[in-house]
Order: C-alpha cells, then structure tokens, then sequence
C-alpha cells in the first residue's frame, strides 16, 4: 500500500474552528476594552500588534462551545495610537482580526 497518499475521507478534526465573531469595544478607547467573542470551537488565542507589528499582548482564550464570552483587556500603558487584534486557532490559522484606536 501507499503510505505517502492521504485518505480522501478522514474526517475534519472536530476542534478545527469554522468561524470565530468578535466584537471590540469601545472604539476608540483609552487602553481598557472588551472583546466580545463567538462560533470559536477550539483553543484560541487573543494577540495584539502595533503597527509596527509587534506583538505587544497574547492571552489564551480558552475552550469555548459556540458560547459567547469576553474578554476585558487592559493595555492603557501603552501609547495613543492604532492596534490590531487577532484571534488565533490552535492550529494558527486566523479566525478573526480587527484595529482599534487608543485614545489618551
């Protein structure tokens, strides 16, 4: 037999998300926001970026069965300006992302 060939039909992991709604807010805000998050069925991950693209915040979101849950975050250390949030499977794809303002 070949070893090297797939099997056309093995089964999509159940843990691989299909789709991930996340909601931030306020926006604009001073550092200290919510994100709101839904439809994840794996573990996930929140990461934050600057514009310069890096990373300035990571927090692990947990097992979640198409429940909503949120997230409060708090980055007012850090300066005035735009950020993007993305939401990361455990396997690394990107389920959701978004920018959001800091306002000082």
């Amino acid at each position: 037999p070949d070893t090297n060939s797939t099997n056309q039909n093995e089964a999509i992991p159940a843990s691989r998300a299909i789709y991930a709604t996340a909601n931030l807010y306020p926006n604009p805000n001073n550092g200290e926001f919510t994100i709101a998050l839904s439809g994840i069925t794996s573990q996930s991950s929140v990461q934050i970026f600057d514009m310069l693209g890096q990373q300035i915040y990571a927090a692990k979101t947990g097992q979640l069965s198409d429940t909503a849950t949120q997230l409060s975050i708090n980055i007012n250390y850090k300066a005035a300006g735009t950020y993007i949030y993305e939401i990361i499977a455990s396997d690394g794809s990107l389920l959701n992302s978004g920018k959001f303002i800091i306002r000082k």
